[in-house]
């Protein structure tokens, strides 16, 4: 500052930083009969996950250049009940139909990113969302059917058949 002007010159600034901690309990619980002497057997169960998520992520780089901070808290509950017949009319074929039923819900709580994207200020901090608020909470149902039959001449080969629906939910 030599000419009485105010000069401005920002050092020059590297900084990332992250934080992640994941936590989940899952438990799959199954009931499944052995009849040799019927054509009918069973299998029926059930499955319980929760999970919870937190993410945090800082990025500045350089200084006065770009400042993000994004949250992430995710809290999620799994629930699927499941069963499947099996019919033996013969030693060679068999019939299974089974089905699964899942509910899922998430909630979101928090996902922010502040930066400098020219948004409209709340409380003084340009914020951008990056999900609209009636999109925080997400519950899905699914009803996933599979059938297979299977034929088998001999013990050396097996001929094979199915039709299977799989379900994988939000993330």
């Amino acid at each position: 500052v030599y000419n009485g002007t105010n000069v401005f010159a920002p050092a020059t600034e590297y900084s990332v930083s992250g934080e992640r901690t994941q936590t989940e309990w899952s438990q799959e619980v199954r009931l499944a009969s052995d009849m040799p002497d019927s054509i009918i057997n069973f299998m029926v169960g059930g499955l319980y996950n929760s999970s919870k998520v937190k993410t945090r992520g800082d990025a500045i780089v350089p200084a006065f250049t770009v400042w993000n901070q994004t949250e992430v808290k995710q809290d999620g509950e799994d629930v699927s009940a499941f069963g499947q017949l099996t019919v033996t009319p013969t030693p060679q074929l068999e019939l299974n139909a089974g089905v699964r039923y899942t509910e899922i819900e998430k909630e979101l709580t928090s996902l922010i990113m502040r930066g400098n994207t020219v948004v409209p200020a709340e409380n003084g901090v340009n914020v951008v969302a990056l999900i609209p608020r009636n999109r925080t909470r997400v519950k899905e149902t699914n009803t996933s059917p599979e059938f297979t039959v299977s034929y088998r001449p001999n013990d050396d080969l097996t001929i094979f058949g199915s039709y299977k629906w799989g379900y994988k939910g939000p993330g």
